[in-house]
């Protein structure tokens, strides 16, 4: 999403503690960090985050170098997460950020580092959008929170409380020794709202350490390393968890048979929708949705005939854990959750609705409770002046004149995918960042006859992992393919973030190599 900032943002991000100001989510996200005392930020583009990239890259020689913060827009999501290292064996905080898509080109260098422990707070914000308001594949982060053994905290849908969250996530991440995902989900990050400013500090310069060798990722370290995660780690985060409250019962009622467990903005849902059916009952909400607190999920079950579970999306790893807890302490509290839940798509205020009138047994009118708007279909389709449009209406003319060619296409990531949509009807293949001409390597040759592919590519995708994946694995295996890649001089689909076709970029390189 491309968002032009100007002095007045400047300012904001300087504010003095005490102060309030009406800043968007990028702006809250920023001065949260400023004011945690970070050293470094790295990033790559990927909504509801890329705001975050793009603000950072306006005051990164203003704002950022005056307080001696480092900052760069990273190549793509291993380069980002890689700068996490800084914090492994010195005292130094920082952040990185990418969308949840992202966090799988990132998991590699984030599981080495997640093995070796952090000193300093280290963040991990995450664009969470298992409703693809701004990407293609419906993803949850939760899964590789667990994977890598890494606390992960979820915001309610308030700026303020997404701001403290960051300051808790420094505070839990050192008091914890790992690094801890922040969620930063499409309905959160977009908002804009009043929040209380705290004083900007100004990181210290440490003499740098080398790494402790116990934190090497080489065996047997790694198995120390594995067990310290779950016997040390882990623990001491739950322990910071419950102390600071982290997780919240919110709508302390007379009616404390039942209850509804829910995490993050469907929290602000689920109370929407008990106040629209003129019902109540306590919900507890996770705002740390791993480790789970054990205890404190025993207590709220205890003495209650039943529990609705709202979680967003499969697997549903809160339900199953809440029912372990359940079942480990004898509690016979009758737990619901996909039953009446959603499994899949986004969970919006409608889908609340509808499971709590279930579950409460209530008649309500969905569609009376929400306005019907006559809203007429809009596919997604280029901008004006998008020179993809000119390039695939060629394409479609040539094919149209050459009815025998046996073209086999192949998109990537970025807004050409939207040439497999009508009217240009290419319908390739979209396997991930960088891997589009790669994918059709096999296909082209395993039918009757060779078809030949022409694959597309932004600029920005051909130097995040095109150039490795796709480019270079068509010379080793004598690919005849055809790539076309738009040079946009910029990471064109998520806002125009600079990467090295940007003139600016390249006059930087040509300066190094004269030198």
């Amino acid at each position: 999403m491309a968002i032009s900032y100007d002095k007045k943002v400047e300012n904001q991000l300087l504010l003095d503690g005490g102060n309030e100001y009406f800043g968007s989510g990028a702006v809250v996200i920023l001065k949260s960090l400023l004011e945690s005392g970070i050293s470094y930020f790295a990033s790559y583009p990927g909504s509801p985050t890329a705001t975050v990239t793009s603000l950072v890259d306006k005051v990164k020689h203003t704002v950022l170098r005056d307080l001696g913060i480092y900052a760069e827009e990273s190549t793509n999501e291993a380069a980002a997460a890689a700068a996490l290292r800084s914090s492994i064996s010195n005292p130094i905080r920082g952040a990185v950020a990418f969308k949840v898509v992202g966090f799988n080109v990132a998991a590699d260098a984030i599981a080495h580092i997640a093995s070796s422990g952090v000193t300093g707070g280290a963040l991990i914000l995450v664009g969470e959008d298992y409703g693809c308001n701004n990407t293609i594949v419906a993803e949850k982060t939760l899964p590789y929170a667990y994977k890598s053994g890494l606390p992960i905290l979820d915001a309610s849908a308030s700026l303020q409380h997404l701001s403290d969250l960051i300051h808790d996530g420094f505070a839990l991440s050192e008091y914890s020794g790992s690094p801890v995902i922040v969620l930063v989900r499409s309905r959160v990050g977009y908002m804009s709202e009043v929040v209380k400013a705290r004083d900007n500090k100004r990181p210290e310069k440490v003499q740098v350490k080398e790494e402790i060798l116990e934190k090497l990722t080489f065996p047997p370290y790694t198995q120390i390393q594995e067990a310290e995660k779950y016997t040390l780690r882990l623990p001491k985060a739950t322990e910071f968890i419950k102390e600071a409250g982290i997780n919240r019962v919110y709508n302390h009622s007379s009616n404390k048979s039942i209850g509804i467990i829910t995490h993050g903005v469907l929290m602000n849902m689920v109370l929407r929708a008990l106040n629209s059916i003129d019902e109540d009952c306590p919900v507890y909400s996770l705002h740390c949705l791993y480790p789970i607190v054990e205890n404190e999920v025993a207590e709220f079950l205890t003495d209650k005939e039943k529990v609705l579970i709202v979680e967003e999306g499969m697997p549903n790893i809160l339900e199953k854990e809440i029912r372990s807890v359940a079942q480990a302490n004898g509690i016979r509290t009758k737990i619901l959750g996909k039953e009446i839940i959603p499994k899949a798509g986004e969970i919006s205020y409608e889908t609340v609705l509808g499971g709590l009138s279930k579950f409460f047994q209530v008649q309500v009118d969905v569609k009376g409770e929400i306005s019907a708007l006559e809203i007429p279909e809009r596919r997604p389709t280029f901008c004006t002046g998008c020179p993809e449009r000119p390039i695939f209406s060629a394409i479609k003319i040539l094919k149209r004149q050459n009815p025998e060619a046996r073209l086999l296409f192949s998109s990537d990531i970025g807004c050409y995918a939207l040439g497999g949509l009508p009217p240009f009807d290419f319908k390739g293949s979209v396997t991930g960042m960088g891997t589009g001409m790669a994918s059709s390597s096999a296909l082209s040759r395993a039918g009757k006859n060779e078809e030949r592919v022409i694959s597309f590519m932004g600029d920005g995708t051909f130097w995040h992992s095109g150039l490795t994946t796709s480019v270079a694995n068509a010379l080793r295996n004598d690919q005849d393919a055809v790539l076309v890649v738009f040079y946009n001089y910029h990471t064109a689909m998520t806002g125009h973030q600079r990467n090295l076709s940007t003139p600016r970029e390249v006059k930087k390189l040509k300066k190094v190599k004269e030198n």
